[in-house]
Parts: structure tokens; sequence; C-alpha cells
């Protein structure tokens, strides 16, 4: 059997564990060799069940009738036992995936190996709350959340729609508001259909960097309105 053949059980795995439910969030986390790992297990099993369903299509006379053309186009031992693991991968997967629910699944995942940053930003995003965010210049920033980067381990920036942005006094540290966007989404809402007021918004979606977040909590007037300064818009020139 040729070793290169090892590489086609290694795609069947890796198509596997990132086409099912159970597997590809947390898949997103690994890279290098703990991914080649998990990858091989997958491919592993995938060929033997490969293996499992060529020798009980020996059982029927169809397949003696076209073993002879397989053989003058690809005269390989064992090339489709691992040919076959790779649309198995892809099958078994989806199938796997009618019982399975993609959201039940994510979440579970991201309360097991997202920290808890992503577990907040996750909640935030499926429950539609407003999060008040301090960063490490002391900016201030309330809004919804819009994207963020689940637990894809490449991606190290979230999208969010804001509400109200300032900063933080730098004595007190307490939240001073600068400008409130309500105002101007409200503006527009009643002269734009919905099609034109999301690409109106999405003028205003902020990309910032999951490290620059100091302190991560959900908004809430009454304990905003005790610590914010309730003037007009105040100069920025004075952060």
């Amino acid at each position: 059997m040729p070793s290169n053949l090892l590489i086609l059980a290694l795609l069947a795995g890796f198509v596997f564990v990132r086409t099912c439910h159970l597997f590809r969030f947390r898949t997103r986390l690994l890279d290098g060799y703990p991914l080649l790992f998990e990858s091989s297990l997958a491919g592993l099993v995938l060929l033997i069940v490969s293996r499992l369903v060529v020798c009980f299509s020996k059982l029927f006379p169809v397949f003696w009738m076209l073993r002879p053309h397989w053989a003058s186009i690809v005269d390989l031992p064992y090339f489709g036992t691992f040919l076959l693991s790779v649309p198995l991968a892809y099958v078994s997967a989806k199938t796997c995936n009618i019982w399975l629910d993609n959201e039940k699944c994510r979440r579970k995942e991201v309360k097991n190996s997202g920290g808890y940053l992503l577990i907040f930003m996750s909640k935030a995003l499926d429950e539609n709350r407003i999060v008040s965010l301090s960063l490490d210049n002391r900016t201030w920033v309330s809004g919804l959340i819009k994207e963020w980067p689940e637990l894809n381990v490449k991606e190290k920036y979230f999208r969010l729609l804001p509400a109200r942005t300032g900063y933080q006094d730098k004595e007190t540290l307490r939240v001073i508001c600068t400008h409130r966007y309500e105002a101007d989404y409200a503006e527009r809402a009643a002269d734009l259909s919905d099609n034109e007021f999301e690409a109106f918004l999405e003028d205003f979606v902020l990309t910032l960097p999951m490290a620059s977040v100091r302190n991560a909590s959900f908004y809430l007037e009454d304990s905003y309105e005790e610590q914010a300064t309730e003037a007009a818009v105040v100069d920025p020139e004075q952060a």
C-alpha cells in the first residue's frame, strides 16, 4: 500500500471534523499538530468503515462486474478504499447533523472552550442585548454585537453597532458620553426601506480588536445614568 494514500484518509478525517456540528466548532480552535492528530483519528475510523463497505460490496455480483473496469483505470491496491473514505466522511457528517442542533453545539463548545469574553459576546448576540465595553485606551462604547470571532483561532476582531460612545475620566474612571447614535438612526429610519436602513447602519459598524477590551458588561440604563454625565455632548478634547 503506497504511503501517499494516507493523505486521502487524512483528508477524509479533516472533512468530517470540519463538517460535523459535534466537532467543527472545537476544531476551529485547533491548529497545526492538534488538528492533524484529530483529523488522523477521524480518518482512521472512516478508513475502517470504508473498508467494511468495500468488503460488503464483494457479496454482490455487480462488484465483480465493475472490478475489471476499475482496475483498468487505477491499478493501485486499496485505492478504492481510501478514495471512498472522502465522500463517506462528508455524507456521514451531514447525516449526523440531522440529529445535531447547530446552535446547541456552538453554545456548548463556546462554554467549554471559548473563554469568558467569547461566552459574553455569544450571549449578547443570541439575546440581542446592548453591551457596554471599556477599551484599553479608556474609550467607552455601548452597542449591539454584530459579528464575533466565535471559535476561529485566526480571527482577532469583532464588529459592533454603536449606540453611545465616550471615554472614562482619567482620575475617577467615570463614564462620560460624547455621542449618542440613537438620534442618528431614528432620523433616517422613517425615510429608508428595511434593506436601505440595514445598509445605512453598516456605515456605523465598528471593527474592534478583541485584545483591546478591558471590561465588558451588559448595558443597564439605570446603572449608566447613575455614573454617566447627563449634560449635552461633552467635548472629546477633555479626555
